[in-house]
């Protein structure tokens, strides 16, 4: 049965008592089998999450939530990845049935609906998506209200299909491992690694050639822009010492060998401070002419929304800085990333020049379900009191030193009420704390 349509009551029940025993330290009344399908307990992907929880407090009960500042959450990720590899033998899965793993990668982060008789692989007949649950290879939930469902799959399976089908190398993996706190240098690699690894899986499934639109799902832009037909090539991503366009001849910052950047295979990450775009690379148009996309990364802390001024900015200034050195580039077109929101006043979607496009906090949309939950991407687009570092929590108005230190020391917390009753301080003051998120304890 999908997860979407089973009967929660009992299984929270079941949580909840888990959890009070192991913070009492009854280890032996806690398994956290804490998911359960028609009476059985444990069954399916769901174990990902009882291994999940039996990891974290075996980490020191709830001191688990009071330190999570030096906890570390690799250590965490790779023992519960190892449970998960000797419990399910993922990796011999993957390596049998390649084209069902790709296509399940491709429907569950692209959020592609499905219905329970389909089948993804035509040379595997017997495994509908209705089996596959069944068999505890993927969750389901149910797309909105219609009768088909949306793929879940772990972080941890993901990582793991990723490794084994050598879709993209290392470095996608440590960008995307949890110690990473987003701030404006990590937002520029997860954009230039993610897109590498969309990219990659694309051309694995067969594309060879795709409009823009497709490519960065969700971006505003003009419709001729849009609609601009890019080839694919496998792409890799490495950082440059040097700033483009200024030099031309680059090396890579790991090694110091040289960058190719004009062989249209790899996403070039700029020298730091470069006046153009913060990462770049060259795609062919389907008439064969080349295309320099140049990708600007907009990475807000804060709460400031995007004005129109800000992309006619970016768009402008890449512009310039190849105007003044004299590349011959057919065309250049300017993609804005931004965790900021849209400016109240643009009550549609903005108006922007030609080859230029934007991507603004419609990150479910971009990124897909997978990557826009992770909690340190989570932390992007709202401040959650169950992880958020201490500078973070500060920017909340009328939080200190003091309120964000007691904030961090009496985790976790399910609501806004439950917050301010813990924190009494923020219980008798007007703070605005409707914007705050509390994943995964609450909404």
């Amino acid at each position: 049965m999908p997860l979407q349509d089973r009967d929660f009551t009992n299984p929270t029940s079941i949580i909840k008592d888990n959890i009070t025993h192991r913070l009492n330290g009854s280890v032996s009344k806690a398994d956290f089998m804490i998911l359960v399908s028609g009476g059985a307990p444990g069954i399916g992907l769901p174990r990902a999450l009882q291994y999940l929880f039996a990891v974290c407090f075996n980490y020191g009960g709830e001191q688990f939530f009071r330190s999570l500042e030096t906890q570390s959450f690799n250590k965490i990720f790779y023992s519960t990845l190892d449970r998960l590899q000797g419990a399910y033998n993922i990796i011999k899965r993957v390596k049998e049935n390649r084209r069902l793993a790709l296509e399940l990668l491709h429907h569950c982060i692209d959020a592609i609906p499905v219905e329970l008789d389909d089948c993804l692989d035509p040379n595997a007949p017997k495994d509908t998506i209705a089996n596959l649950e069944r068999d505890a290879h993927i969750i389901l939930s149910r797309h909105k209200d219609t009768p088909k469902y949306i793929i879940n799959m772990p972080f941890f399976f993901l990582y793991t299909y990723n490794y084994t089908l050598g879709i993209v190398p290392p470095p996608l993996e440590r960008t995307f491992q949890v110690d990473h706190t987003m701030y404006w240098q990590e937002w520029e690699l997860f954009v230039a690694h993610y897109e590498a690894f969309r990219n990659n899986l694309l051309i694995r499934r067969g594309f060879q050639q795709l409009p823009l639109e497709k490519l960065y799902r969700g971006a505003y832009g003009k419709k001729e822009t849009l609609e601009t037909v890019v080839a694919l090539t496998n792409l890799s991503v490495r950082t440059s010492n040097e700033q483009f366009p200024n030099s031309t001849n680059l090396t890579d910052k790991s090694d110091g060998t040289k960058i190719d950047w004009k062989a249209g295979d790899v996403i070039v990450v700029n020298g730091a401070s470069a006046e153009f775009g913060d990462s770049f690379l060259v795609r062919n148009l389907s008439d064969g002419t080349e295309v320099l996309i140049s990708t600007q990364d907009k990475w807000d802390y804060g709460a400031a929304s995007i004005k129109e001024n800000t992309w006619l900015k970016e768009f402008n200034k890449n512009i310039s800085s190849l105007t003044k050195s004299a590349l011959s580039i057919d065309r250049v077109i300017t993609i804005v990333f931004t965790t900021q929101r849209l400016d109240r006043n643009l009550k549609d979607a903005p108006n922007l020049p030609d080859d230029c496009l934007l991507v603004t906090k419609k990150f479910e949309t971009y990124f897909g379900p997978v990557f826009s939950s992770r909690a340190t991407f989570a932390i992007a687009a709202a401040i959650n009191p169950n992880f958020s570092d201490l500078k973070r929590l500060q920017t909340i108005y009328g939080v200190g030193d003091v309120t964000s230190a007691q904030i961090a020391q009496n985790r976790p917390y399910r609501n806004e009420e439950d917050l301010r009753t813990k924190i009494p301080w923020l219980k008798s003051r007007s703070i605005d704390l409707s914007g705050l998120t509390y994943f995964p304890f609450g909404e």
